[in-house]
């Protein structure tokens, strides 16, 4: 018989808070962040973007998965968060 473990779920947090890279992050291998105090494993929150974070940069720190944090660039804005500027011209006029 073929057990399958399930994917940890994503837990995101309230607030998104800042990390620094200590390993290098890449689509396709988990980087290493010292975040609150500790060293953390880390990988991209969004899963299709296809740069990589060097050591020393900061990232934003959105949550996690299992016990590797999720993260992606320090100016990052998550798509539901960026103004709708249409939107804002319609109210406007």
């Amino acid at each position: 018989m073929l057990y399958t473990i399930p994917a940890s779920p994503v837990v995101k947090f309230q607030q998104p808070r800042l990390g620094q890279v200590q390993e290098t992050i890449t689509p396709n291998q988990l980087g290493w962040v010292k975040f609150g105090g500790s060293y953390w494993a880390a990988k991209f929150y969004e899963p299709d973007f296809s740069g990589s974070i060097v050591p020393g940069e900061q990232v934003t720190v959105l949550g996690h998965q299992g016990n590797a944090l999720l993260v992606m660039p320090k100016d990052y804005v998550e798509p539901h968060r960026r103004w709708n500027w249409w939107s804002l011209w319609t109210v406007a006029a």
